[in-house]
């Protein structure tokens, strides 16, 4: 029998104080910037296009043209933009941005840099408020990650001061940082560019969820990821009367540091109470969401590791519904080289393609689901 309730009486019951426990000191800050509901990825193409056009500006001689895709391969550009200036080489561009977020002090942090695969880098960083963007040269603040270097690049680490947790003045230090490697501009974020960008690229998925007053929607989407995942978890919970559900076993990392609890490599135990035998669970959410580039709606599920866990639940959260399936352990896993073996794998299920229509495309990507791993173990409706 699958457990069944009216999504939003569900959400309903879930008021400030439960959210509290999800949300980090990053989230508190974030609340109501409509740049944190973006995933990371349609929040860097945000940024890139605001950074671009502010090139453009800043450069009134030179035309600037997007990246060729590879003619063999088909694959993406390994940098975001051509600077061209008339009888001159051009200048390849790559730009990486990320908000200001809190991880025991304030920090700004660029990841998946390959310098052998651009001539100019451009860093955004963002607050609340306002975006800075500098050229990065040299190798200052850099750093590689040894046999993950080939495969994800370098980073840039810029760093408020140890204890102070008043934002505002962690960025004045980030800044000064900054300031040593290339000149700061900034911009806010109602500047008309940053706007029209968000207009241009955040529209469709954006617009769907925001017309249908998702409950969800207005959350960021790591406060939304651990809200889901705690539904699921009181779900195992009622399916189990017989098992205690407890949090994962403390690990350390790498670097022999203890993981906190949103890093372990699953997310709680079944423990049975006849024999104490215990299920690894790892909880994986998905919202679909628009596919620009191939015209259908999709729900992609990322960073699953392979023999970490003893049953994985996939939870796929639409405008209107939950619903939460078992993996078999071996359908539909896509790997990415060797990236594969730090980063995961993923699980991708399309809905028709050119169909914008996301209620029917909804019912394509379940039905699928429900082939190929059987019906869902619980659904909010």
């Amino acid at each position: 029998m699958i457990p069944r309730l009216a999504l939003r009486t569900w959400l309903g019951r879930f008021n400030h104080e439960d959210l509290l426990p999800h949300m980090t000191m990053t989230d508190h800050v974030y609340t109501g910037c409509f740049l944190a509901t973006l995933n990371p990825t349609l929040c860097g193409r945000v940024l890139e296009a605001a950074a671009k056009e502010h090139d453009r500006l800043s450069h009134p001689c030179c035309k600037i043209r997007d990246a060729a895709r590879n003619s063999e391969r088909g694959s993406s550009p390994k940098y975001d933009w051509l600077r061209v200036i008339q009888n001159c080489a051009a200048t390849r561009v790559e730009h990486k941005s990320g908000r200001v977020r809190w991880n025991g002090r304030w920090l700004a942090h660029f990841q998946n840099i390959k310098p052998w695969c651009h001539d100019e880098l451009r860093l955004s960083f963002w607050t609340p408020a306002t975006v800075y963007s500098f050229v990065h040269s040299g190798d200052k603040f850099c750093s590689s990650a040894g046999q993950r270097t080939d495969a994800f690049g370098h980073s840039v680490l810029l760093t408020g001061p140890k204890g102070e947790t008043y934002l505002d003045a962690a960025v004045q230090r980030i800044v000064l940082k900054a300031n040593t490697i290339g000149q700061v501009t900034s911009y806010g974020l109602g500047d008309p560019i940053v706007r029209s960008a968000f207009a241009d690229l955040a529209t469709f998925t954006h617009k769907v969820y925001s017309e249908q007053e998702c409950p969800l929607h207005a959350l960021s989407r790591a406060v939304r990821a651990r809200l889901l995942e705690s539904i699921a978890r009181r779900f195992d919970m009622i399916r189990h009367p017989d098992c205690i559900v407890e949090d994962a076993d403390c690990c350390a990392g790498v670097n022999g540091i203890s993981l906190g609890e949103n890093q372990r490599p699953y997310d709680w135990k079944r423990v049975s109470l006849t024999g104490r035998r215990a299920t690894r669970v790892e909880c994986k959410t998905a919202q679909v969401a628009w596919d620009c580039t191939n015209h259908t709606w999709r729900a992609s599920w990322h960073g699953i590791k392979e023999g970490t866990h003893d049953e994985l639940q996939l939870t796929v959260y639409s405008p209107w519904a939950l619903r939460t399936f078992i993996h078999d352990g071996t359908t539909g896993f896509a790997r990415c080289g060797v990236q594969t073996s730090v980063g995961g794998s993923r699980i991708v299920i399309h809905g028709p393609i050119g169909t914008p229509d996301i209620e029917n495309s909804v019912d394509a990507i379940c039905q699928k689901a429900r082939m190929a791993f059987g019906a869902p173990i619980w659904e909010l409706r």
